[in-house]
């Protein structure tokens, strides 16, 4: 019966701390590029200041050396990009001052610029920018010409 006993325990916690493992995962739509994985999603942070477009130019500033740098197409969003269009070029009119003293920042780092550089893009391309840290940045691009 103590046998029994003691293996029930011992496979409950067992489950328990897997299924903590589980709820502890990264929330991959709250990191990086998966935040602006949709036109939609990319829409509501520009709408609605989640996407601090005031302070991208100082986090830029503000990464260590070397940083990760992901690089995202508005063609690859998911979505009703083109049904959204109109509604995507406003809610990017509204950080374009925003977006403007972001691509100085990106202009005067050399990791940045050169990621972009290597993926035929320049820093005027940049619309959105989400930085985690001190090491990982997300430049959302325009690559609708």
């Amino acid at each position: 019966m103590k046998r029994t006993i003691l293996t029930a325990v011992a496979l409950a916690a067992t489950l328990g701390t897997a299924s903590y493992a589980e709820t502890m995962k990264p929330n991959a739509a709250a990191q990086g590029s998966a935040a602006v994985a949709t036109h939609g999603s990319l829409m509501s942070e520009l709408k609605n200041g989640k996407s601090d477009s005031a302070n991208w130019a100082s986090e830029i500033s503000g990464l260590g050396s070397a940083p990760m740098v992901d690089i995202v197409k508005l063609s690859e969003l998911k979505g009703e990009g083109a049904e959204n269009s109109a509604a995507l070029d406003t809610a990017l009119t509204d950080t374009k001052a925003d977006a403007e003293a972001a691509r100085v920042a990106i202009e005067a780092n050399p990791e940045l610029s050169g990621a972009l550089q290597a993926e035929s893009f320049t820093p005027d391309d940049v619309v959105m920018v989400q930085v985690e840290g001190s090491n990982k940045v997300t430049l959302v691009v325009d690559d609708r010409s």
